[in-house]
């Protein structure tokens, strides 16, 4: 689907105009990002489909994330589907990135990114959470 889609229907891979990434719900928070996080590095985006920057953004992320082969996995709140699920994460305002570790939120930036600022934030990010992992290395260090 294409991030001008007006429609707001949800495609096979999750919300309106977000490609990828596990769909985050109040009801599925506790195993899909918290539990999780414990295992790998989990980047959340809070969005809205009504945000231009949180659909660019998501798609980003989730290029991303299909660049990096499974280093981290890729989640997606939906602000205006869930607000309880988006307060879990502190948010302000859309778009907001929250990378999550061990349980416990990592890193964090509200706004939009152009996409190297984005790769590099998240090798940042893998490179300060590698001891929690294993010794994950960024994708430009492999």
């Amino acid at each position: 689907m294409s991030p001008s889609d007006p429609s707001g229907s949800a495609g096979p891979s999750g919300p309106a105009n977000i490609p990828g990434g596990i769909v985050v719900t109040q009801a599925n928070i506790d195993a899909e990002v918290l539990a999780r996080s414990r295992r790998e590095l989990v980047v959340v985006l809070v969005w809205s489909p009504h945000s231009e920057s949180s659909v660019y953004l998501g798609h980003a992320l989730a290029e991303i994330a299909e660049i990096d082969g499974g280093a981290w996995t890729f989640a997606t709140v939906n602000l205006a589907a869930d607000r309880r699920a988006a307060r879990m994460f502190g948010v302000q305002g859309v778009p907001t990135v929250v990378a999550v570790a061990a349980e416990d939120p990592v890193s964090n930036f509200s706004g939009p990114r152009p996409p190297d600022q984005l790769r590099a934030w998240i090798d940042s990010v893998i490179r300060s959470t590698a001891a929690t992992f294993g010794g994950q290395r960024p994708a430009g260090d492999r």
